[in-house]
């Protein structure tokens, strides 16, 4: 596919107007590229991994946590592990958008060497939107490196190195567990975290809590900005994304996080990310040069 010069930055090989770029070498990394949707429309949604977003083209309205703001190009949303977010465009002209994310364990290295992470914790960012002139720049740079075929192991992960210690230096990170309420909001969202498989129940949950069912919605909503519903149903997905990043048999992958079959699943991603479990699962990896 040719390159769209309207766009800014680096660009992955799109099919449907979506790219996904993996290399073996670099297990803990992952990009998406989008490429000209007025389409995609995204539910409120979390992610495990650690992730920036690199507005291209367009504008689009953020929300993360309590903040909201519309967006434009050059701009980079941060959003934490387990962080609630939706970004979704100005339906009257095109957006188009790249992805990083990055394993928590990984970037738990990265902050103990830049002498942020002394214990278990991984501290997050206190901003989630950074439009700090030098941040996208920084952000092509990275990418253009991950993206160049001509690009070994070493210089990849050098580069990534080198943008995370970059933004660390714009953003301010806060010291913070990843799992901070301790009470039985917490106790509720570990248990459909180890449960995402099965049906689980209004009342198991409720007994678990110790608090009736409209305490229990409301209050869970508040602590992790989903019911606990949407919360089960995004753990499926975070999960089964996750399996299949590393390959995992369609079918099996479905059976193994909740989904009734295969069809359950392809609804279930096409309604995410807009495309198919296959399609995400095929992306073909590029690997770095020995």
């Amino acid at each position: 596919m040719p390159r769209d010069e309207s766009i800014c930055g680096t660009q992955l090989p799109v099919q449907g107007g979506q790219g996904f770029w993996r290399d073996p070498a670099l297990p803990f990394v992952e990009l998406r590229q989008v490429i000209n949707s007025r389409s995609l429309c995204y539910a409120a949604h979390t992610h495990e991994q650690w992730s920036v977003g690199a507005i291209d083209r367009g504008l689009a309205r953020y929300r993360n946590g309590r903040m909201q703001a519309q967006v434009g190009a050059r701009s980079l949303t941060l959003i934490n592990p387990g962080d609630v977010h939706a970004c979704n465009p100005d339906q009257q002209q095109d957006w188009s958008f790249r992805m990083l994310y990055l394993d928590v364990a990984w970037l738990r290295e990265q902050q103990r060497a830049l002498g942020l992470a002394a214990n278990a914790d991984v501290h997050m960012l206190a901003a989630p939107l950074c439009q700090t002139p030098a941040a996208y720049p920084a952000f092509e740079r990275m990418h253009a490196v991950l993206t160049d075929g001509n690009a070994d192991a070493l210089a990849r992960e050098s580069a990534l190195i080198a943008f995370v210690a970059r933004l660390h230096l714009h953003v301010e990170p806060i010291s913070r567990a990843l799992a901070v309420d301790t009470g039985p909001m917490q106790r509720v969202a570990e248990y459909l975290q180890t449960h995402h498989a099965r049906a689980v129940s209004l009342r198991e949950l409720c007994t678990l809590a110790g608090i009736p069912a409209p305490r229990l919605i409301r209050g869970f909503r508040q602590a992790h900005g989903l019911t606990p519903h949407a919360y089960l149903l995004d753990c499926r997905f975070q999960r089964a994304r996750e399996a299949l990043r590393h390959g995992g048999d369609i079918a099996e992958v479905a059976y193994a996080h909740g989904y009734a079959d295969q069809a359950h699943l392809q609804r279930s991603f096409k309604r995410a990310w807009a495309v198919t479990p296959g399609r995400y699962r095929n992306a073909v990896p590029h690997s770095s040069n020995r």
